[in-house]
């Protein structure tokens, strides 16, 4: 069976790191943590695949001329070195300074696009997502013992502010308009504020639990976290100050991911993704997917259901809308990948391999592309509508960047 790629274990990766270099590391999973995409306004479709869903991954045709026009920023190294925090920045890191030109948007007129470096840190990252500013993110901050990790949030244009200075060892953020929440161990909250503008950020408890995994879920209505009994459901609406009931049948989940009508979790060593619905559901939910092995990670949209799973291939389903079933039999989209985190837009899948450092891009019909390669391994990613977006680590430090989709 292949190695999972779980965010237990991209804790364990940053944890090793970070003890030898700079204190302790901890994370989003994302499986993601996994931001669902339920914002994306979507293809309307009837359920039916198109005729070349199957293709061969390798099949470069099926990809259309918008998903292969990739757009960047003009390269980093023209703009000013004194960039924040730049100077914490290994020497090994050959882009240089960070753009603080940059808006937000990926533009580029090639295949082969530079990344942007949008900000530089005196600290690894571990969980990562798209804010209206820029990027928040969890990050470790050996200076607070006995809470390392801290919660940041930067602009686009690479100026960084502390959201939560002392948010524990482990940890997941998630944004969904211009709320982020993250989880905060060692107070035993999940925490929220605005974040339309980082600065003015106040943070409050959400949610009072105990036993937290760093995994966070969002879509427009409820907040989905993990505890040791199960998933938890939370309404945005309000606050939600008292322990919360876990959602039946939950208790060995093993990732999740939220799309506008509910969540989709695998529970571990299972071979079936399932569903609860916004409403509640009963014991063990409904069955979405099956698949002949372990499901390791998932990601999802309104429209369209991702997995990895145990046999090294990457499935997926077209959803039927709002009922969160499959509307045909899974296919194989990518037949041989090692996925560590995953994120999903309207049309294609994102992803970091546990290897090599490689970030990924799939159409729906299955054409792969390399979209950067990143220094260290296991990286946080996140989407944008134009972006995709990762913390790389270089050297003891951490170091945001976007490439164009």
């Amino acid at each position: 069976m292949r190695r999972r790629g779980t965010l237990t274990a991209l804790v364990g990766t940053f944890l090793a790191a970070g003890v030898a270099c700079n204190g302790i590391l901890g994370i989003d999973a994302p499986t993601l943590l996994v931001p669902s995409d339920a914002g994306d306004a979507g293809r309307p479709h009837d359920g039916t695949v198109p005729s070349d869903a199957r293709k061969d991954a390798g099949d470069a045709a099926t990809i259309d001329a918008t998903s292969d026009a990739r757009r960047d920023a003009p390269p980093d190294a023209e703009h000013d070195a004194s960039a924040p925090d730049a100077a914490t920045v290994d020497a090994s890191d050959a882009k240089g300074a960070s753009d603080a030109t940059f808006d937000g948007n990926c533009t580029c007129a090639s295949d082969a696009c530079a990344p942007v470096v949008i900000a530089k840190l005196p600290s690894g990252v571990t969980s990562l997502t798209l804010s209206p500013t820029g990027l928040c993110f969890y990050a470790v901050n050996d200076k607070a013992p006995p809470f390392p990790g801290a919660v940041r949030c930067a602009t686009f244009g690479g100026k960084t502010t502390t959201v939560d200075p002392d948010a524990s060892t482990t940890g997941a953020v998630a944004a969904e308009g211009s709320e982020l929440y993250w989880i905060n161990v060692g107070l035993g909250e999940i925490r929220t504020c605005s974040v339309a503008t980082p600065t003015t950020c106040t943070p409050s408890a959400f949610v009072d639990e105990t036993g937290f995994q760093p995994q966070l879920a969002l879509n427009a209505t409820t907040v989905y976290s993990e505890s040791f009994d199960g998933i938890h459901a939370c309404p945005r609406a309000g606050t939600c100050t008292q322990p919360t009931t876990p959602l039946p049948g939950t208790n060995s989940s093993q990732t999740f991911a939220a799309i506008s009508a509910g969540v989709f979790w695998a529970s571990s060593s299972a071979t079936t993704v399932l569903f609860c619905p916004t409403g509640g559901c009963a014991d063990g939910g409904t069955v979405a997917a099956t698949d002949t092995s372990e499901i390791e990670q998932v990601a999802a949209t309104d429209l369209n259901l991702f997995w990895s799973n145990g046999e090294g291939a990457l499935m997926m389903c077209f959803l039927t809308p709002a009922t969160g079933t499959c509307a045909q039999a899974p296919t194989v989209l990518v037949p041989s990948v090692e996925v560590s985190q995953m994120v999903a837009d309207s049309t294609h899948v994102y992803w970091t391999e546990q290897e090599d450092g490689l970030i990924t891009e799939a159409t729906l019909e299955g054409a792969t592309k390399t979209v950067a390669t990143a220094a260290s391994t296991a990286v946080p990613i996140a989407v944008g509508p134009t972006c995709v977006f990762w913390a790389d680590q270089i050297g003891d430090a951490g170091v945001l960047k976007a490439v164009a989709k």
